[in-house]
């Protein structure tokens, strides 16, 4: 008798239906979790994304007034001209002819891709150059400019923009939470 007791005690489980309970329960989870991960990565890439751009933009500065040169910062797709929608592979280059085109004999500072899947950027500078250009005390060659990250989703919370004052330091701006003529502007910028 007291083996089978023993026995007993000692062989002990889940019935299907607590584990049945337990899967619900995590499939629940799971459900619930998803959409807060995907929104958290979003939130990743735009702020890796916007970083990116900002470290870019302080040391072309920094370059141009350290080498005493002028440096233009742009996106090219497969020439050496400068886009207006900046997508792909982005150039920070010494330009000595100040045109705004990589030519033979400039030097490339940098050459990367700073964009997460899904995202553009527009630059809207002054007299609608497509380049951002200091010259060699650092300044802007170009008043004011603003880039607008821009993504496919369509959601405004994950707008960005960067805008350079003529002294060529970069601030950035959230759209959504700025409201009003800028969140306009931003979105006029996208083409949304």
């Amino acid at each position: 008798m007291m083996r089978q007791g023993c026995l007993y005690r000692q062989m002990r489980g889940f019935t299907l239906m607590e584990l049945l309970v337990v899967m619900a329960l995590s499939a629940i989870t799971m459900a619930m979790a998803i959409p807060a991960f995907d929104q958290m990565l979003m939130r990743t890439r735009v702020t890796t994304s916007t970083n990116m751009l900002l470290g870019i933009l302080q040391s072309g500065r920094y370059k141009a007034l350290a080498e005493r040169q002028p440096l233009t910062f742009c996106s090219v797709g497969r020439g050496q001209a400068c886009e207006i929608i900046w997508r792909e592979r982005f150039l920070l280059f010494a330009d000595k002819n100040r045109n705004g085109v990589k030519d033979e004999g400039d030097r490339v500072a940098l050459d990367t891709n700073i964009l997460a899947d899904g995202f553009t950027l527009v630059w809207h500078g002054f007299r609608s150059q497509r380049f951002m250009q200091w010259e060699s005390h650092g300044m802007s060659s170009a008043s004011n400019g603003t880039f607008t990250l821009c993504n496919t989703k369509q959601h405004e919370e994950w707008l960005r923009q960067v805008v350079v004052n003529r002294a060529g330091r970069p601030r950035v701006v959230y759209p959504a939470r700025e409201g009003g003529i800028i969140l306009r502007e931003a979105r006029s910028a996208c083409a949304w």
